[in-house]
């Protein structure tokens, strides 16, 4: 750059929606703007000694506001000097609209008849937001394995009829992690998140049923012979038990009733300890953690802040997931969080064994491949899709519908679909479920002859007063 120059503005400048700004409100005066509205700023030349007032135009034409015709949807002229401002209208949904604001100037003193023009060219433009799709996918539904296929029925309306596209998708399988039973192992980061961050939480079974395990992977591990050792430095109590699956080379090797019941934590010796031999072919290695079933009155999950991992040769992998206010013991690998938590787990990479180890975790049956379920699409109707879900594993599942429009505007809703393993489960899933039928003894949802036995043992049986009872 050899020099600047630098000029003064002699017409109205810093348009309010942006030139070229695109997803405008369609009503600006609700809009979170300063000034809002459609606004301006005067021009700014030193030569201006007297702004006389504003003319405004405003049309979907771009070609009458470059003319400046008075059958513009807006049409305002001789607006005052002070008038930088202005709220039209409510606009169209993804209408593109062109605007201009002159203003009127002299540039002598009171006495000068010259009137000046500083005109805008070409004309500023700004889209207003496109409709977007409004969705609903339909009622929950309660079904049972044998009634599948659930028939899932949406609609999608559209105030400017441009959906482009509809997509089914599962989005919650039976056992994905919640926020109300995370808060178990999310002691470290306490971020609410359903979803475990070894950055900060522990990781470990929680209070739900077996069935929902937590799945660690080692991703890149040399093969060769290891020794794993979990241990923890968790202060809080602990109690019941939990199994752990190890799938390696060798196949999958189970330890049942681990026992996790409070130790004496100043014990090095005592903490709660997982140790297994893994055999790696230098495939991905998987360490299933699942929780056994409590009493109701129990909190039963295993906690683990660490691992330490050798190989036959004296190799050692230490990793110390760690919380933001535990000390990391000298030559751990220490991931303290310093930033803001995840939503999701990122996969850490560690070196370690000559190689980088990668370490991912999942949560849930789904991520064990325990569950084979699909939504598919029976439809090609945009505005009115269908689809059918199959599932082999009981629970809740959430399926969402979304659609696009030809804009990229999304609109999406969910719906529950619960899976009972039989019909007379499912029966009594339904919120207007009646009770069983006095005569179904055995409670099986059909009344036979198996009924009849519990039945006939109590018949005729009297059960009248024989004196006065004090109640």
């Amino acid at each position: 750059m050899n020099g600047f120059e630098l000029v003064s503005l002699i017409a109205a400048h810093t348009p309010d929606p942006a030139n070229e700004e695109t997803g405008v409100a369609l009503d600006l005066s609700d809009r979170v703007r300063v000034p809002g509205h459609l606004s301006w700023l005067a021009p700014t030349s030193s030569t201006i000694t007297q702004i006389l007032g504003y003319d405004l135009y405003l049309d979907p034409n771009e070609t009458f506001v470059a003319n400046r015709e008075s059958f513009c949807l807006i049409a305002q002229t001789g607006l005052a000097n002070t008038v930088t401002q202005y709220d039209p209208a409510d606009f169209d949904w993804g209408v593109t609209y062109h605007w201009v604001v002159d203003v009127h100037y002299k540039t002598g003193g009171p006495t000068d008849p010259n009137v000046y023009v500083g005109e805008i060219d070409p004309p500023w433009w700004f889209r207003a937001i496109g409709a977007g799709p409004e969705v609903d996918a339909g009622d929950d539904l309660v079904t049972a394995l044998e009634f599948l296929p659930a028939n899932l029925a949406g609609t999608v309306t559209d105030a400017t009829n441009d959906v482009a596209s509809v997509a089914w998708s599962i989005a919650g399988y039976p056992g994905d992690p919640v926020a109300a039973v995370m808060q178990m192992i999310d002691r470290g980061g306490n971020d609410n998140s359903a979803i475990p961050d070894l950055l900060r939480d522990w990781i470990g079974s929680d209070t739900r049923s077996p069935g929902d395990p937590l799945i660690l992977t080692l991703s890149g591990l040399p093969a060769g012979d290891y020794t794993w050792t979990s241990y923890h430095h968790d202060p809080e109590n602990q109690t019941g038990q939990f199994d752990a699956t190890v799938m390696d080379a060798t196949g999958s090797t189970t330890t049942l009733n681990i026992d996790i019941t409070d130790r004496n934590l100043a014990d090095p010796n005592a903490f709660t300890r997982f140790i297994a031999p893994i055999v790696s072919d230098g495939s991905d290695v998987r360490l299933v953690f699942h929780q056994r079933a409590s009493t109701p009155t129990e909190y039963a999950f295993f906690v683990m802040n660490g691992f330490h991992l050798m190989d036959d040769e004296g190799g050692l992998m230490n990793i110390d997931f760690g919380q933001p206010t535990t000390p990391v013991k000298a030559g751990y690998q220490a991931y303290l969080a310093s930033h803001e938590v995840p939503a999701t787990f990122t996969p850490q990479d560690f070196s370690a064994f000559g190689a980088t180890v990668t370490i991912s975790v999942a949560w849930g049956p789904h991520a064990l491949g325990l569950i084979n379920a699909s939504v598919t699409k029976t439809n090609a109707d945009l505005y009115a899709p269908t689809a059918d879900f199959t599932t082999d594993y009981a629970g809740t599942y959430v399926i969402q519908l979304e659609a696009t429009d030809s804009e990229g505007s999304v609109g999406s809703d969910t719906l529950e679909v619960a899976v009972a393993e039989e019909p007379c489960t499912a029966a009594q899933m339904v919120s207007t479920w009646p009770g069983f039928n006095y005569y179904d003894r055995d409670e099986d949802c059909d009344v036979d002859m198996l009924d009849f036995v519990p039945f006939a043992s109590q018949w005729l049986e009297d059960r009248s007063l024989t004196g006065q009872v004090e109640d």
